[in-house]
């Protein structure tokens, strides 16, 4: 029990100074590495630029309505 006890600090002591060096270098952290190397963030990059042109085209229909109202109450 002693062993395994001492075998579970040792290896988060290493881990936690290898976390603490990646992050402060500015490197991303092992998760987000591992998730990357999966896809998962892939997958939410795609989303949120989905998202991002959806807005933008909600957006692009909005001015055109609102540029055809100006036009339409302008003083002729």
């Amino acid at each position: 029990m002693k062993r395994l006890i001492g075998v579970f600090v040792a290896g988060s002591l290493v881990g936690y100074t290898f976390g603490y060096e990646q992050g402060d270098a500015g490197e991303p952290s092992l998760k987000r590495r591992a998730l990357e190397a999966v896809g998962v963030y892939k997958v939410k990059d795609d989303h949120e630029r989905r998202q991002r042109a959806l807005e933008e085209l909600q957006r692009e229909r909005l001015d055109s309505i609102e540029s055809a109202i100006h036009r339409s109450n302008a003083p002729q």
